[in-house]
């Protein structure tokens, strides 16, 4: 993987903790909903793995927020 798309999945996960926070979710129950264990949404947090993109849709829809609100901005060449 480059270094922009593991850029792009580390901002990923601090949306989606963000998002998680704000909708007051611990992981623990949040794990639980999309049936992955705890440590799981903890990588998919942290950016270290990627978060497959039928569980973004349901993380989303579980948070209360439109998927897209998760997803970091299109960048071209590097840039935003």
């Amino acid at each position: 993987m480059g270094q922009i798309e593991e850029e792009l999945q580390v901002e990923l996960g601090r949306n989606i903790r963000k998002a998680r926070k704000a909708a007051r979710v611990r992981q623990q129950h949040l794990a639980a909903e999309i049936r992955v264990h705890r440590n799981t949404l903890m990588r998919w947090e942290h950016g270290e793995v990627a978060v497959p993109l039928w569980k973004l849709v349901l993380i989303a829809d579980l948070l209360g927020v439109k998927p897209s609100a998760l997803v970091p901005p299109r960048r071209v060449g590097g840039c935003q």
